[in-house]
C-alpha cells in the first residue's frame, strides 16, 4: 500500500521536545516529518478500532474523522452541512431516491481512484450483514442505515440511494463518521487488518499506531481542500487529566482535551495556555439494564431514580460548570421536551418502591463505571463515589467494575451490567442521534448494543421511527415530545448531566475551532 510505505520511516521512533522543536529520533523518517510541523494531541484514552464501520466511541473518532471523508460534512462553524465528496444531490419528488453527483480527482491514501464503485462498497459493508468484505466489522451503527434499501452507481462518478421510505435525516446520516467512504483495495487487502491500518482520502493519512503510546497522522498534501497546516499529528493517550494538563503546560503536547472541572480552571489561569470552550450536545446518564432482574420491573428503576442526587453530582463532580440533565436530549439541542422534569431526590420514596418490588436489603447491583475522563463527564471516579454510595443509602449493594476502555465498551454493549455509568456526545446534531440510538429497540441488539438500557418500548420505537421519516421539523419536534414523555414514565434510564466541550491549547496554536458535534477536525489547526 502506498501510505505504508510513505510512513515506512516513521516506525519505532521517539519523540523529543527541544526549545518548541520537535525532533524524532530513532528512526529514518521520511522528509516530511523531519522538516515539516509536528502537532502532539493529548487524550483520555486510546482508539479501539480505526474502521469507521466497527467503531462506536470518540477517542477512535479522532483518528476516523482526520483520515477519511463522508459525502457530505459539517460546515467548520456549525452543524449546518456542506458538500464533501459529493459535490451536489438531488431527491425525487418523493424524498425516496437521492442522486449524488460525485467529487473528482480524489485518491484514496493507496493512490486508487474514489469514485462510485467506492460508495456502493462501503455502504453495502453497512447496510448487507453478508457482505464479504465486512472482516469481522462489528457494525453498531448498521440500524441507522436500515433506511437503504440499495445503493448503486449510474455512472463513474454518480450514485443513486434508494430509500425504504422518505427520511428526515437521510442527509445527516451520511455526515456520521460511519459513513466514511473507505479504500476497497485496502480492504480486501487488509482484511481484518484494516481495523489498525485505515486508508481513506482524508486530509491526513494514517502513519502507526503504538496501542497505549501514540498513534500518529501525516498530512495528505493531495487532499482536494489542499494539505492541512501541520505535517504531522500525534494523538497521545495520557490517562489522568491533571497528566495531561502538566505537559501541556512543560510544552511536551500542544492541545489537550477531556479535562476536568480543576485542570479546566488550571489551564485558565496559565499564562501560557488558553482554554476553548463551546456548548456541549452532549448527555452523562446511567444505563439501567431493563432485561435484567431486578431492573426489569420499573419501579426498581424509578426507585433509582429517586436515589441519585443530581445536585451533589454537579456541586461535587462538576463544580457547579455543567447543566443539570432532565432528558436524554440536551438542552443545547433542537428537541429537548422543557416540560419534562426531573424526579426528586428522595431516598425514603426509593426504598418504599425497592420494598413494593421485593428487592431485599443487601440486594448486590453490578455497576459498570469508566476510570477515564469523557467529554460528558470529567470526573467518572467522583460520579462513581456518589452514585456508590446513594445506591448503598437506599438498601443496594454496588459492585464496581471498571476495565479499560474497550473492554468497557465491549461488556456493556453485551449488556453483562445492572447499571452503567454511560454519555453521549451527538454525531449529528438530531434528537434522533440520542433517542433512537440509545433508546430504540433496534439498536438494543448485544454485542454491540447502543441502546445499554436495552428498553425495547414499541410505542418509542413507532414514534421515531414516524419522526425519522418526517420532513417537518415542527411536526418532528412533536412525535420526539411524545416520545420523551413516554421514556420519563417508563425510566429506562437516569440522564445526569450535560456539559460545555473544551480544549486547552499553547499559545502558538492557532486556527483549531471546537465543534459542536465533538468532532476534532484538525486540517486547519497550524503552529506558529
Amino acid at each position: 500500500m502506498a501510505n505504508d510505505s510513505y510512513y515506512r520511516g516513521m516506525r519505532s521512533f521517539s519523540l523529543f521536545l527541544v526549545g518548541g522543536l520537535i525532533l524524532v529520533a530513532g528512526c529514518t523518517p521520511a522528509p516530511e516529518a523531519m522538516t515539516g510541523k509536528v502537532l502532539i494531541y493529548g487524550r483520555g484514552n486510546d482508539a479501539v478500532t480505526l474502521d469507521p464501520a466497527d467503531a462506536e466511541d470518540g477517542e477512535s473518532v479522532k483518528t476516523i474523522t482526520n483520515v477519511f471523508d463522508t459525502l457530505v460534512t459539517y460546515d467548520d462553524n456549525g452543524a449546518d452541512l456542506v458538500p464533501a465528496l459529493a459535490e451536489s444531490w438531488t431527491p425525487n419528488e418523493a424524498g425516496t431516491e437521492w442522486t449524488f453527483k460525485l467529487r473528482e480527482g480524489v485518491t484514496f491514501h493507496d493512490d486508487t481512484p474514489f469514485n462510485a464503485d467506492a460508495v456502493v462498497f462501503t455502504f453495502n459493508r453497512l447496510i448487507n450483514p453478508e457482505f464479504p468484505e465486512r472482516n469481522g466489522a462489528a457494525v453498531p451503527y448498521r440500524a441507522d442505515y436500515a433506511v437503504i434499501e440499495k445503493v448503486e452507481a449510474k455512472s463513474p462518478y454518480e450514485v443513486v440511494f434508494t430509500l425504504k421510505r422518505p427520511s428526515g435525516i437521510f442527509l445527516r446520516k451520511l455526515a456520521m463518521f460511519p459513513a466514511a467512504i473507505v479504500s476497497p483495495g485496502a480492504v480486501k487487502e487488509m482484511k481484518e487488518g484494516f481495523k489498525s491500518n485505515p486508508v481513506g482520502t482524508g486530509p491526513f493519512v494514517f502513519g502507526e499506531w503504538v496501542p497505549g503510546e501514540r498513534l500518529s497522522m501525516l498530512a495528505n498534501p493531495k487532499h482536494w481542500r489542499g494539505a492541512p497546516k501541520v505535517d504531522q499529528v500525534i494523538l497521545k493517550p495520557i490517562l489522568e487529566p491533571a497528566a495531561r494538563r502538566r505537559q501541556l503546560s512543560g510544552g511536551e503536547i500542544h492541545m489537550a482535551d477531556e479535562l476536568s472541572i480543576p485542570v479546566r480552571k488550571q489551564v485558565r489561569e496559565d499564562k501560557n495556555l488558553k482554554l476553548d470552550t463551546c456548548p456541549g450536545m452532549n448527555t452523562a446518564y446511567i444505563a439501567m439494564n431493563n432485561e435484567r432482574p431486578p431492573f426489569n420491573d420499573p419501579r426498581v428503576r424509578k426507585a433509582i431514580a429517586h436515589a441519585i442526587d443530581k445536585e451533589a453530582i454537579a456541586r461535587s463532580a462538576y463544580e457547579g460548570e455543567g447543566q443539570i440533565a432532565t432528558t436524554l436530549v440536551p438542552k443545547a439541542m433542537w428537541g429537548h421536551h422543557d416540560g419534562i422534569q426531573n424526579r426528586a431526590y428522595d431516598p425514603e420514596k426509593a426504598k418504599q418502591l425497592l420494598q413494593e418490588a421485593g428487592v431485599a436489603p443487601g440486594t448486590k447491583v453490578k455497576f459498570f463505571a469508566m476510570r477515564n475522563s469523557r467529554p460528558y463527564m470529567p470526573s467518572p471516579e467522583q460520579v462513581t463515589a456518589i452514585v456508590t454510595q446513594q445506591l448503598k443509602e437506599i438498601g443496594l449493594d454496588p459492585v464496581v467494575h471498571s476495565p479499560d476502555w474497550g473492554n468497557y465498551l465491549n461488556q456493556v454493549g453485551n449488556g453483562e451490567h445492572d447499571i452503567c455509568l454511560m454519555g453521549w456526545q451527538t454525531d449529528n446534531a438530531d434528537p434522533d442521534n440520542f433517542l433512537f440510538a440509545l433508546l430504540d429497540k433496534e439498536n438494543a441488539i448485544p454485542p454491540k448494543a447502543h441502546n445499554l438500557s436495552f428498553y425495547k418500548s414499541e410505542p418509542v420505537h413507532e414514534l421515531l421511527i414516524a419522526a425519522q421519516g418526517e420532513t417537518d421539523q415542527a411536526k418532528r419536534l412533536e412525535l420526539y415530545k411524545k416520545a420523551q414523555e413516554i421514556i420519563h414514565e417508563d425510566c429506562p434510564m437516569v440522564p445526569l448531566m450535560h456539559l460545555d466541550l473544551a480544549v486547552g491549547k499553547r499559545l502558538n496554536v492557532e486556527g483549531y475551532k471546537l465543534h459542536p458535534t465533538g468532532l476534532v477536525i484538525l486540517r486547519n489547526t497550524e503552529l506558529k
